[in-house]
């Protein structure tokens, strides 16, 4: 019976503590560890556009209506893959420590000692009705983290300093690469032309590839679709 009334005693005493806890960053102006999520953002759900904002660098706009499209510092078609990786870091990006601006005061700091006044990097990102910013600071003294501020949240985060790779680099790396979109089972037909000379024209039937009325190498023309369906740009002129 002792025991049990210990135990008791025991869970009862850490629930308070706890409380107290929560109570004490509250009114030191600290956000609890729930009203932080554990991570930094809250994204809208469905993310239509992406603005990136990097020192003394033109801006960057990425939009999505089918699909993700740069339209500024030029209009191109982007990179899927890449802006869903992006954002799913962002999303989960976790909160390594967090001080309010009060308690910063408190010590004679403000963010501009963060870097976080006049950002190097500035993301922004919206689903057309909602918006959520966050500005990217200096590095800590370690360098494996960053500071970082989010628009509406009085206080300055520690983050990991990994997410810099995704968010903070040029337009053209936001620029689709692949040369073609769908894979090589949807092609029914395709023309080869070589210089000046005739146009080699094959087509995909019930009984295999046919070049004019000839049958054309399945081997061949697998290996061939496989590889225009890997190539990728290396560099653009504009």
């Amino acid at each position: 019976m002792n025991n049990r009334k210990s135990i008791v005693f025991f869970l009862l005493a850490i629930a308070v503590l706890a409380f107290l806890n929560v109570s004490l960053r509250r009114s030191r102006g600290i956000p609890a560890p729930q009203a932080v999520r554990e991570a930094l953002v809250n994204l809208p759900e469905r993310v239509s556009r992406i603005e990136i904002e990097r020192r003394a660098e033109p801006r960057i706009v990425l939009s999505q209506t089918d699909d993700w499209r740069l339209t500024e510092p030029f209009v191109g078609n982007a990179d899927r893959a890449g802006i869903v990786r992006m954002l799913d870091k962002l999303a989960f990006l976790p909160v390594k420590d967090v001080n309010s601006d009060a308690e910063l005061l408190k010590i004679g700091r403000t963010r501009a000692d963060f870097s976080l006044t006049e950002p190097p990097v500035r993301v922004v990102v919206s689903d057309g009705e909602r918006t959520q910013a966050v500005s990217f600071g200096a590095p800590t003294v370690s360098a494996d983290g960053i500071y970082a501020a989010v628009d509406g949240v009085d206080a300055v985060f520690v983050i990991p300093s990994e997410i810099l790779s995704e968010v903070d680099r040029p337009a053209d790396s936001f620029r689709r690469r692949p040369v073609f979109r769908e894979g090589t089972d949807s092609v029914a037909a395709f023309d080869i032309k070589r210089g000046t000379g005739s146009i080699l024209s094959f087509v995909r039937g019930a009984d295999g590839w046919k070049a004019g009325d000839k049958r054309a190498s399945e081997q061949r023309i697998r290996k061939f679709l496989a590889d225009l369906a890997s190539s990728s740009v290396q560099d653009f002129v504009w």
